[in-house]
């Protein structure tokens, strides 16, 4: 079943918003997958290079979307540029544990269960900012736009 931008907050959104939630709902199913794939011996591997090209695309978005909408802010000080900047940061900072994880992935067996055991046993997620975690996983940040219903 998948959740639509509507299931996802009670609040009316503007149009930035629920592209936002839409692409953070989509990027949060994607790295579920590579994740159970990341936990197989050797077939991580695969997962763990995606992971890093994935990575590396983010960062490189989340930082061009960062310096535009950082410099509308210091031109503008509206604060929806300043929330704008905020979100593409979150990018970056996926995008960099997204190449970590997949470095860590390229292990076989060690990487596995690494990986598993962070998962499994200390359930913490880097969660976007629209993500809804399930129960018992804690976000080990968390953006401050975050639907506080959502956690």
């Amino acid at each position: 079943m998948s959740i639509t931008p509507i299931q996802q907050t009670n609040s009316i959104q503007s149009h930035s918003d629920s592209h936002s939630i839409y692409m953070d709902h989509n990027m949060a199913k994607i790295e579920k997958k590579l994740n159970t794939i990341g936990y197989i011996p050797f077939l991580s591997i695969l997962s763990g290079g995606f992971r890093i090209v994935l990575g590396n695309v983010q960062q490189f978005l989340g930082n061009i979307g960062f310096l535009y909408r950082g410099g509308d802010y210091l031109m503008s000080k509206d604060p929806k540029d300043r929330d704008l900047a905020a979100e593409n940061h979150w990018y970056r900072v996926h995008g960099g544990s997204n190449t970590a994880r997949g470095v860590v992935e390229l292990v076989p067996i060690i990487g596995n269960l690494t990986t598993l055991f962070y998962d499994k046993v200390l359930s913490i997620r880097l969660n976007y900012t629209y993500e809804k975690l399930p129960e018992g996983v804690s976000p080990i940040m968390d953006d401050s736009r975050a639907v506080a219903e959502n956690r």
